[in-house]
């Protein structure tokens, strides 16, 4: 069987009205597959103002797909159960899903979910275009698919070893008017070569680090910066695992004479894995902001969660980072197994050392397939079943879902509390620090722009958001952290 049109539907996880800053980069990709093997397609991002029901059944009545497919992650995969099911059952057109849920939880999901047809296990750009030109089902590495009443897998595809030759995201076909600023995130690298307990990265995109050429890199930033995108956001964890990469990206920006962007590293980085030679010319091209994955101020924990990083290397990035004057965030969490309340206490008191952009404490969530999953499984630690709260939590809910010896469910509330509270009070030191030229107004301002309720009022309100929106990230030029889940890639 072979399709001819195809939906492509981003699932919206974060719950909030307003449209996201930037295109999703997953989707582009399988969107520019579709596009370079001349496949009539159609997006339908969900984050754009959300896309009610209807609205989607009149998309699907108006352009005829016969396969809808829909990236997801784990995160609220309840609700695009349910979407499937609607889909299948008042216009029986068959459906297919990719993305990180796959991968967490593989032949389970055509047994749970019996309204679809397919799901893409890890990168799905090959794996995608072979199904809808009709290759047999049996011969597509990476899917799951129905025999009868058996649900078959045909194994696991190798990842993809030359990622230049999946072309980089044009966004045809996408509402780009609709995103809120002219950022646009990079992908430069797919894999992780690291062991940390808590992250499944190495899930989804394996375990070998595959790396973007200089050429290819530039040439998706110099496409977009004709097109009057000035800002870059770098989306992978690994930008800087090779250094003379990183400074032959930098000459090559240079040369093509680039010379008004800005690099966000807002995504994190490694601390080992940068110096002040490297951060130093990143500057000279741009870049203006960087996150250090912290995880815990205690060299104990971090050997739990098998970080490889010591807390004086850390401190010796984040040090650079201050010196260089980039708007520098943390990234923490909270309640490791293992990690004391006053191991956390710690992390807490970490981030008054520094003059600070950001500092996230993120409420660890396990995920299937993690080193963490399994040691809390095995040792009886879960407090809830994971398909209820991978199914139903949403981001910037608080809810642990295990407990441990060290710490208690209800400590571990009381925690992320605070943990909000030390976010907020570095939040407003850091638009007081940049206000500072308004004199006495400086810390109003700082409190307004730093507090819960108006962040919230923001997301929330959809008459606010629709108009003051906008203009709050243009002038914050950062997002939003009150995000207290780890949420997987796009």
């Amino acid at each position: 069987m072979s399709y001819e049109r195809i939906l492509l539907i981003r699932q919206q996880t974060s719950g909030i009205f307003y449209a996201p800053r930037r295109p999703p980069v997953g989707i582009g990709y399988l969107a520019e597959a579709l596009r370079k093997n001349n496949i009539t397609y159609m997006i339908i991002d969900r984050e754009l103002g959300g896309y009610t029901i209807e609205e989607i059944d009149r998309k699907i009545r108006d352009f005829k797909p016969d396969l809808v497919g829909i990236s997801m992650v784990t995160l609220g995969y309840l609700e695009s159960y349910a979407l499937i099911a609607h889909i299948k059952n008042d216009f029986g057109v068959d459906t297919i899903i990719g993305g990180p849920h796959v991968s967490a939880f593989g032949k389970e999901i055509l047994v749970d979910c019996a309204a679809l047809d397919y799901a893409v296990q890890s990168e799905g750009e090959e794996a995608l275009v072979e199904l809808i030109q009709g290759k047999p089902l049996a011969e597509i590495k990476g899917l799951y698919y129905r025999n009868n009443a058996q649900v078959e897998f045909t194994g696991k595809r190798p990842a993809v070893s030359d990622i230049d030759s999946l072309t980089w995201p044009t966004y045809t076909g996408f509402e780009m008017e609709r995103y809120l600023s002219n950022e646009m995130g990079i992908l430069t690298s797919r894999g992780c070569p690291y062991a940390c307990t808590f992250c499944s990265v190495h899930t989804i995109m394996g375990a070998k680090i595959r790396l973007r050429s200089v050429q290819s890199v530039v040439d998706e930033m110099e496409y977009w910066y004709k097109k009057n995108y000035k800002t870059f956001l770098i989306m992978d964890d690994n930008f800087t695992f090779d250094k003379q990469r990183v400074f032959a990206i930098c000459d090559d920006i240079e040369k093509r004479g680039m010379k008004d962007i800005r690099i966000s590293l807002a995504n994190g980085v490694r601390a080992d894995k940068v110096d002040e030679p490297m951060l130093r010319r990143l500057k000279q091209v741009g870049a203006w902001e960087i996150q250090i994955a912290v995880e815990s101020a205690s060299d104990r924990v971090l050997k739990i969660l098998r970080k490889g990083e010591t807390l004086e290397t850390i401190r010796q990035a984040i040090d650079i980072s201050c010196r260089l004057d980039y708007d520098v965030g943390l990234n923490f969490l909270i309640g490791s197994p293992g990690e004391t309340w006053d191991e956390v206490q710690e992390s807490f008191k970490f981030v008054k050392d520094y003059p600070l952009q950001l500092a996230f404490y993120f409420n660890i969530i396990p995920y299937p397939g993690t080193r963490l999953f399994d040691y809390l499984n095995e040792n009886n630690l879960m407090r809830d079943d994971p398909k209820n709260y991978l199914g139903t939590l949403r981001e910037g809910v608080p809810q642990p879902v295990f407990e441990t010896p060290e710490l208690s469910v209800e400590q571990r509330i009381k925690l992320l509390k605070q943990a909000r509270r030390v976010s907020e009070s570095v939040r407003r030191a850091y638009i007081k620090r940049r206000l500072s030229r308004f004199g006495l107004l400086a810390w109003p301002l700082a409190f307004l722009g730093s507090w819960t309720v108006t962040a919230w009022l923001l997301k929330r309100n959809k008459f606010v958001s629709k108009y003051l929106l906008p203009i709050y990230y243009r002038m914050r030029k950062y997002e939003d952290p009150q995000n207290e889940i780890v949420q997987q890639a796009d």
